[in-house]
């Protein structure tokens, strides 16, 4: 998956849980650990750079939920 796709599907995951009822000073971390959890189920390993991968595109995705809100 390319990192916008992957930024896109964080996006929309983050977006569910909110509409779900969590508070929104929460998304933030909410996207950084759906970013995190989806890479490593993506790519099928654990090695750190993969992990650090989805916290930077979780840190991605709460930056343009930013901009966009």
């Amino acid at each position: 998956m390319e990192t916008v796709e992957l930024a896109a599907f964080v996006a929309g995951i983050t977006e569910v849980i909110k509409s779900l009822g969590v508070p929104s000073k929460f998304c933030p971390l909410i996207a950084i650990l759906v970013g995190g959890v989806a890479n490593v189920c993506l790519v099928g390993n654990y090695e750190p750079e993969t992990v650090v991968y989805g916290l930077s595109i979780g840190l991605v995705t709460t930056g343009l939920h930013k901009v966009v809100k």
